[in-house]
C-alpha cells in the first residue's frame, strides 16, 4: 500500500511542471543589415510554443575570443519576425552573429552569418568666413539621420584659414 501512494504522489508532482521540455527548434537568420556602427539582425519567430525566447551572440570575426551575447525574451504579442539592433560596433569590421533558441535550460542548434559594417568617409571644406560645407562619400543603407560635431582642436585654426 505504501508504494502505491508514493508513485501516485510522484506522478502528480512530475505532470504539475514542465518536465518534459523539448530542445526548441533552430531559427533562421533571414537578415543582417549593417551601417557604420550597428547590425539589424531580422529573424524568423520559432514556431515552437515552448520557446522562452532567443540568444544573439556576437563577435568580430577575426576574434571569436571577444564575444558578447543578449538575451532576447519572446515578446507578449507573436510575430513572424523580430528585429534586434546590435549597437556600437567598430566601422569597417566583418561581424559574425549566431542566433539560438532556448527553453529552460535547453538551447537549440545554432544557425550564423556574417556582415560587415561599413566606413563613412565625412569631406568638410571651408566656403567662406565662419561657413562650412559637410559632405558624405554616401550615406550607408538604414540610416535615417546623421549628426557631425565640430570642435576645435589645437591647429584648428590653421587648417580652416588655409
Amino acid at each position: 500500500m505504501k508504494k502505491i501512494a508514493y508513485l501516485s504522489l510522484l506522478l502528480v508532482l512530475v505532470s504539475g511542471t514542465r518536465a518534459f521540455s523539448e530542445v526548441p527548434t533552430t531559427p533562421d537568420i533571414v537578415n543582417l543589415v549593417a551601417t557604420s556602427s550597428s547590425i539589424t539582425v531580422t529573424f524568423t519567430a520559432n514556431d515552437d510554443e515552448i520557446t522562452d525566447g532567443y540568444y544573439i551572440s556576437y563577435w568580430k570575426t577575426s576574434d571569436s575570443d571577444a564575444w558578447a551575447r543578449v538575451r532576447f525574451p519572446n515578446p507578449a504579442t507573436p510575430s513572424p519576425t523580430y528585429s534586434y539592433l546590435i549597437r556600437g560596433l567598430d566601422n569597417n569590421t566583418q561581424y559574425t552573429v549566431r542566433l539560438t533558441a532556448y527553453d529552460g535550460e535547453e538551447e537549440s542548434s545554432p544557425t550564423t552569418d556574417t556582415a560587415e559594417t561599413s566606413s563613412v568617409t565625412i569631406s568638410i571644406k571651408l566656403v567662406d568666413s565662419g561657413t562650412l560645407q559637410v559632405g558624405l562619400d554616401e550615406i550607408p543603407s538604414g540610416v535615417e539621420y546623421f549628426s557631425v560635431d565640430i570642435g576645435s582642436s589645437p591647429g584648428a585654426s590653421d587648417i580652416l584659414d588655409g
